[in-house]
């Protein structure tokens, strides 16, 4: 997952989607989606119980 270039500090209240939704605004994103797109996560993960953050904790993966 290439590293975003404005990585904003969370606010202690916020959710993780809230969170990601803010990263996607700093970054110049309209939505989320390319985030979620770029740390190859399922569509619909962010909607699920217990949403998987692995994927956009983990460093890049070298080819």
């Amino acid at each position: 997952m290439p590293l975003l270039c404005r990585t904003p500090r969370p606010h202690q209240t916020e959710s993780l989607f809230g969170f990601v939704l803010r990263a996607s605004e700093a970054n110049g994103y309209d939505t989320p989606r390319h985030i979620w797109r770029a740390a190859e996560l399922p569509r619909g993960s962010d909607l699920a119980p217990r949403f998987p953050t692995e994927p956009l904790a983990a460093p890049p993966v070298s080819p």
